[in-house]
């Protein structure tokens, strides 16, 4: 961009970070550094730019919960989770990743989200009537497998999701993690629901809906390992540009010294 005071763009690192990474970060150029990737990378993106006082945004990882209240409409919420689930194989950074549900509704949305899973036509992603396709590489495959098979031996089944004792025992649920991207609640009672959603500690929570819900003129990002900033509408040019605070006077002034 012709402007010098637009930010520079740092992308293609791996896992561990990248050749070049440290010229790219000092240098007078650099502006502004945005990363979107793991939060391993983004921690390590962040404590280089601190040493040269440039300000980062960072889109990290995501443990996206939904919570789901006794009274929800469980054929909706179903519907929602499945999607957020399984949409992408999963590998959205918003997917939905756990569930909270009361107790008194686990069995039946376990019952729906079982039939949903195993409806789901699994194939070649390039044709339309595939809805899963492959995760992104073998060792995406056995790591998956190795969390299941781990999740049996501590005595889940395929069919449960995650257990709640009331609404705190599910906010407890849902916080959980290190992470707090995206989540979503699903409740008829929208006075309820709203209250709830503020207990999550997320940048991003849905009433009714699925986790994965983003619109270009809304705030994206997160909280705690999730994200540092925000993209999206009016947020992201707060983050780009500087303010700053300029005068003219046009009135002689009487200094006292």
């Amino acid at each position: 961009m012709g402007d010098a005071r637009a930010g520079s763009q740092l992308i293609g690192l791996r896992r561990d970070g990248c050749d070049g990474e440290d010229e790219l970060i000092a240098h007078p150029a650099t502006r502004r550094i945005n990363f979107t990737g793991s939060t391993k990378v983004g921690r390590i993106i962040a404590e280089k730019a601190g040493r040269h006082l440039k300000r980062v945004l960072l889109e990290l990882g995501g443990k996206a919960p939904m919570v789901l209240l006794e009274d929800a409409d469980l054929d909706r919420a179903a519907a929602a989770a499945s999607f957020g689930a399984f949409f992408h194989q999963g590998q959205i950074c918003m997917s939905t990743e756990r569930i909270a549900v009361d107790r008194a509704v686990s069995d039946a949305l376990a019952q729906k989200l079982a039939e949903r899973a195993r409806a789901l036509p699994v194939g070649d992603p390039r044709e339309h009537t595939t809805a899963i396709g492959p995760l992104v590489n073998q060792a995406a495959v056995d790591r998956v497998s190795e969390l299941v098979r781990d999740a049996v031996q501590k005595g889940a089944t395929a069919l449960t999701g995650g257990e709640s004792d009331g609404h705190d025992e599910a906010v407890r649920v849902a916080n959980d993690s290190e992470y707090g991207l995206s989540a979503a609640v699903s409740s008829e009672n929208v006075p309820a629901a709203p209250e709830l959603a503020q207990r999550i500690e997320s940048g991003i929570c849905h009433v009714n809906d699925t986790t994965v819900h983003d619109e270009p003129q809304m705030p994206f990002g997160g909280v705690k390992a999730s994200s540092f900033g925000r993209f999206g509408g009016r947020a992201v040019l707060e983050e780009f540009t500087e303010l700053r605070w300029s005068s003219v006077q046009s009135l002689k002034r009487d200094y006292p010294i």
